[in-house]
Protein backbone atom coordinates (compact mmCIF):
# COMPACT_ATOMS: atom_id res chain seq x y z
CA UNK A 1 0.00 0.00 0.00
CA UNK A 2 1.63 3.53 -1.34
CA UNK A 3 1.74 6.47 1.37
CA UNK A 4 -0.98 8.03 -0.15
CA UNK A 5 -3.58 4.77 0.34
CA UNK A 6 -2.58 4.67 4.00
CA UNK A 7 -3.13 8.39 4.35
CA UNK A 8 -6.64 7.68 3.34
CA UNK A 9 -7.23 4.90 6.40
CA UNK A 10 -5.69 7.38 9.21
CA UNK A 11 -8.56 8.82 10.27
CA UNK A 12 -9.96 6.99 13.96
CA UNK A 13 -13.07 5.28 13.46
CA UNK A 14 -16.69 6.68 14.14
CA UNK A 15 -19.35 4.70 15.76
CA UNK A 16 -22.92 5.68 14.76
CA UNK A 17 -26.24 4.92 16.37
CA UNK A 18 -28.48 3.78 13.45
CA UNK A 19 -32.35 5.11 14.12
CA UNK A 20 -30.92 6.34 17.27
CA UNK A 21 -32.63 9.96 15.95
CA UNK A 22 -36.02 8.70 14.53
CA UNK A 23 -37.91 9.53 17.94
CA UNK A 24 -37.07 12.42 20.91
CA UNK A 25 -37.14 9.36 23.24
CA UNK A 26 -34.83 7.16 21.17
CA UNK A 27 -32.41 10.23 20.98
CA UNK A 28 -32.21 10.71 24.85
CA UNK A 29 -32.11 6.99 25.20
CA UNK A 30 -28.67 6.20 22.61
CA UNK A 31 -25.38 5.36 23.90
CA UNK A 32 -22.74 7.69 25.07
CA UNK A 33 -20.32 5.59 23.10
CA UNK A 34 -21.73 6.77 19.89
CA UNK A 35 -20.38 9.37 18.04
CA UNK A 36 -23.35 10.19 16.00
CA UNK A 37 -27.15 9.73 16.07
CA UNK A 38 -28.58 8.45 12.77
CA UNK A 39 -32.35 9.23 11.66
CA UNK A 40 -34.04 8.68 8.55
CA UNK A 41 -36.08 11.44 7.01
CA UNK A 42 -38.61 11.26 4.11
CA UNK A 43 -40.74 14.32 1.99
CA UNK A 44 -44.30 13.24 2.48
CA UNK A 45 -46.61 16.36 1.20
CA UNK A 46 -44.61 18.47 2.08
CA UNK A 47 -43.36 17.71 5.75
CA UNK A 48 -39.96 16.07 6.58
CA UNK A 49 -40.99 13.11 8.60
CA UNK A 50 -38.62 11.66 10.33
CA UNK A 51 -39.29 7.73 10.62
CA UNK A 52 -37.71 4.32 8.80
CA UNK A 53 -40.77 2.77 7.94
CA UNK A 54 -41.64 3.25 4.09
CA UNK A 55 -45.27 4.26 2.67
CA UNK A 56 -46.89 1.60 1.13
CA UNK A 57 -47.62 3.04 -2.81
CA UNK A 58 -50.10 3.58 -3.90
CA UNK A 59 -51.80 3.75 -0.66
CA UNK A 60 -50.64 5.99 2.62
CA UNK A 61 -50.19 2.76 4.89
CA UNK A 62 -46.37 2.24 6.15
CA UNK A 63 -44.52 -0.60 6.55
CA UNK A 64 -41.32 -2.19 8.16
CA UNK A 65 -39.89 -5.32 7.53
CA UNK A 66 -42.87 -7.29 6.02
CA UNK A 67 -45.14 -5.57 8.50
CA UNK A 68 -47.32 -2.74 8.96
CA UNK A 69 -46.74 0.16 10.96
CA UNK A 70 -50.35 1.13 12.97
CA UNK A 71 -51.52 4.65 11.59
CA UNK A 72 -51.58 5.71 15.43
CA UNK A 73 -48.13 5.48 15.31
CA UNK A 74 -46.53 9.00 15.98
CA UNK A 75 -44.26 10.22 13.18
CA UNK A 76 -42.01 13.06 14.24
CA UNK A 77 -40.78 15.90 12.27
CA UNK A 78 -37.66 16.43 11.37
CA UNK A 79 -38.19 20.26 13.19
CA UNK A 80 -39.38 18.34 16.14
CA UNK A 81 -36.44 15.89 16.04
CA UNK A 82 -33.46 18.96 15.98
CA UNK A 83 -35.41 20.93 18.46
CA UNK A 84 -34.84 18.42 21.01
CA UNK A 85 -31.50 17.34 19.68
CA UNK A 86 -28.34 18.90 22.12
CA UNK A 87 -26.89 21.55 19.55
CA UNK A 88 -23.22 19.49 20.03
CA UNK A 89 -24.98 16.19 19.44
CA UNK A 90 -23.66 15.27 15.89
CA UNK A 91 -26.72 13.94 13.63
CA UNK A 92 -26.60 11.93 10.65
CA UNK A 93 -29.56 12.55 8.14
CA UNK A 94 -30.16 9.61 5.81
CA UNK A 95 -32.23 11.38 2.97
CA UNK A 96 -34.79 8.61 1.42
CA UNK A 97 -36.33 9.26 -2.10
CA UNK A 98 -34.85 10.96 -5.16
CA UNK A 99 -36.85 14.23 -4.55
CA UNK A 100 -34.38 17.26 -4.88
CA UNK A 101 -36.35 19.16 -2.77
CA UNK A 102 -36.01 16.94 0.10
CA UNK A 103 -32.52 17.99 0.48
CA UNK A 104 -33.31 21.98 -0.09
CA UNK A 105 -35.95 21.60 2.91
CA UNK A 106 -33.11 19.95 4.72
CA UNK A 107 -30.56 22.58 3.81
CA UNK A 108 -31.46 25.48 5.66
CA UNK A 109 -32.60 23.33 8.90
CA UNK A 110 -29.03 22.25 9.67
CA UNK A 111 -27.42 25.30 8.32
CA UNK A 112 -26.75 26.02 12.11
CA UNK A 113 -25.81 23.07 13.43
CA UNK A 114 -22.05 21.43 13.20
CA UNK A 115 -20.80 18.52 13.05
CA UNK A 116 -23.95 17.39 10.54
CA UNK A 117 -23.59 14.27 8.02
CA UNK A 118 -25.96 13.55 5.23
CA UNK A 119 -26.35 10.70 2.94
CA UNK A 120 -28.26 9.48 -0.57
CA UNK A 121 -28.40 7.37 -3.13
CA UNK A 122 -28.62 10.56 -5.49
CA UNK A 123 -25.43 12.75 -6.17
CA UNK A 124 -28.17 15.52 -6.79
CA UNK A 125 -29.27 15.54 -3.22
CA UNK A 126 -26.51 15.74 -1.84
CA UNK A 127 -24.83 18.01 -4.23
CA UNK A 128 -27.38 20.87 -2.66
CA UNK A 129 -25.38 21.15 0.79
CA UNK A 130 -22.49 21.95 -1.41
CA UNK A 131 -20.94 25.18 0.14
CA UNK A 132 -21.99 24.62 3.73
CA UNK A 133 -19.85 22.06 6.50
CA UNK A 134 -22.39 19.31 6.27
CA UNK A 135 -20.12 16.09 5.82
CA UNK A 136 -22.03 13.74 2.67
CA UNK A 137 -21.96 10.42 2.25
CA UNK A 138 -23.20 8.52 -1.06
CA UNK A 139 -25.26 5.78 0.38
CA UNK A 140 -24.84 1.60 -1.62
CA UNK A 141 -27.25 -0.75 -0.37
CA UNK A 142 -27.13 -3.26 -3.28
CA UNK A 143 -24.46 -4.79 -5.96
CA UNK A 144 -26.26 -2.44 -8.93
CA UNK A 145 -25.75 1.00 -6.76
CA UNK A 146 -22.08 0.00 -6.45
CA UNK A 147 -21.38 -0.85 -9.67
CA UNK A 148 -22.95 2.73 -10.74
CA UNK A 149 -20.79 4.00 -8.31
CA UNK A 150 -17.85 2.28 -9.59
CA UNK A 151 -18.02 3.50 -13.39
CA UNK A 152 -18.02 6.54 -12.50
CA UNK A 153 -15.21 8.44 -14.09
CA UNK A 154 -11.82 8.07 -11.90
CA UNK A 155 -11.96 12.31 -11.57
CA UNK A 156 -14.86 12.03 -9.90
CA UNK A 157 -14.53 11.99 -5.93
CA UNK A 158 -17.24 11.97 -3.28
CA UNK A 159 -16.33 12.50 0.17
CA UNK A 160 -17.44 10.02 1.67
CA UNK A 161 -19.43 6.11 0.45
CA UNK A 162 -21.22 4.26 3.05
CA UNK A 163 -22.05 0.61 2.02
CA UNK A 164 -24.06 -2.51 3.09
CA UNK A 165 -21.44 -4.84 5.10
CA UNK A 166 -22.15 -7.81 2.79
CA UNK A 167 -20.42 -5.62 -0.55
CA UNK A 168 -17.09 -5.00 1.59
CA UNK A 169 -13.89 -6.99 1.79
CA UNK A 170 -10.42 -5.62 1.69
CA UNK A 171 -9.86 -5.28 -1.94
CA UNK A 172 -13.05 -3.20 -2.52
CA UNK A 173 -12.39 -1.03 0.86
CA UNK A 174 -8.94 -0.17 -1.09
CA UNK A 175 -11.07 0.78 -4.23
CA UNK A 176 -13.37 2.78 -2.58
CA UNK A 177 -10.67 4.35 -0.86
CA UNK A 178 -9.12 6.06 -4.13
CA UNK A 179 -12.46 7.61 -4.75
CA UNK A 180 -13.48 9.05 -0.87
CA UNK A 181 -11.39 9.03 1.87
CA UNK A 182 -14.03 7.95 4.00
CA UNK A 183 -15.62 4.56 3.38
CA UNK A 184 -18.21 3.26 6.19
CA UNK A 185 -20.37 0.16 6.44
CA UNK A 186 -23.77 -0.51 7.81
CA UNK A 187 -25.61 -4.10 8.84
CA UNK A 188 -22.55 -5.62 11.03
CA UNK A 189 -24.24 -7.52 14.03
CA UNK A 190 -21.22 -9.37 15.69
CA UNK A 191 -18.12 -8.18 16.90
CA UNK A 192 -16.34 -10.47 14.76
CA UNK A 193 -17.56 -9.61 11.65
CA UNK A 194 -17.28 -5.31 13.03
CA UNK A 195 -13.53 -6.16 13.58
CA UNK A 196 -13.23 -7.25 10.70
CA UNK A 197 -14.35 -4.79 8.44
CA UNK A 198 -12.20 -2.08 10.80
CA UNK A 199 -9.66 -4.56 9.81
CA UNK A 200 -10.14 -3.69 6.11
CA UNK A 201 -10.11 -0.45 6.36
CA UNK A 202 -13.43 1.30 6.69
CA UNK A 203 -13.26 4.42 8.66
CA UNK A 204 -16.86 3.92 10.43
CA UNK A 205 -19.60 1.49 11.33
CA UNK A 206 -23.09 2.23 11.57
CA UNK A 207 -25.02 0.16 13.64
CA UNK A 208 -28.17 -1.47 15.49
CA UNK A 209 -26.62 -3.13 18.37
CA UNK A 210 -26.25 -0.59 21.69
CA UNK A 211 -24.32 -3.18 23.13
CA UNK A 212 -21.43 -3.76 20.21
CA UNK A 213 -21.11 -0.46 19.82
CA UNK A 214 -20.51 -0.66 23.86
CA UNK A 215 -17.99 -3.56 22.73
CA UNK A 216 -16.04 -1.29 20.47
CA UNK A 217 -15.49 1.08 22.27
CA UNK A 218 -14.59 -1.01 25.29
CA UNK A 219 -11.78 -2.49 22.72
CA UNK A 220 -10.63 0.57 21.06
Amino acid sequence: MSSEERDLFSVPYEVIAHRAGNNVDAMSAAPSTADAIELDVHLCKGRLEVRHAKILWPTSLLWEKWHLVPRAHPVPLLEEILAAADPDVHLWLDLKGLDPRLAKKVRPLVAQRNPVTVSSKASWMLNVFEGTSVRRFRSVGNRFELLLLERLPSRVQVEGVVLHQRLLDAARVRRLARRSRLVFSWGAESIERAHQLLDDGVSGLILDNRDLMDRLSASS
